[in-house]
């Protein structure tokens, strides 16, 4: 994963780095490290975005209610 790769995940379920530190109990100068590109983002961390990807998508998908009827559209 690159660095682009892990800023743009982070993105993509909503968190900053210090959520993800907070969630990993993972130091956030480790994680600026691997924003920098100064030291390479370990293997765990894809495996651990793309679950919580996943879990937004099923959130979004199944918990999220549906919008309400557009009463204007006839």
């Amino acid at each position: 994963m690159t660095p682009a790769e892990f800023e743009a995940a982070l993105a993509q379920i909503g968190w900053k780095k210090a959520d993800f530190a907070r969630a990993t109990d993972t130091n956030q100068t480790t994680i600026s490290r691997w924003m920098n590109g100064h030291n390479p983002v370990p293997v765990w961390v894809p495996a651990h975005l793309n679950l919580l990807i996943d879990l937004q998508s099923m959130h979004d998908k199944h918990l999220t209610p549906p919008p309400k009827p557009d009463k204007t559209a006839a």
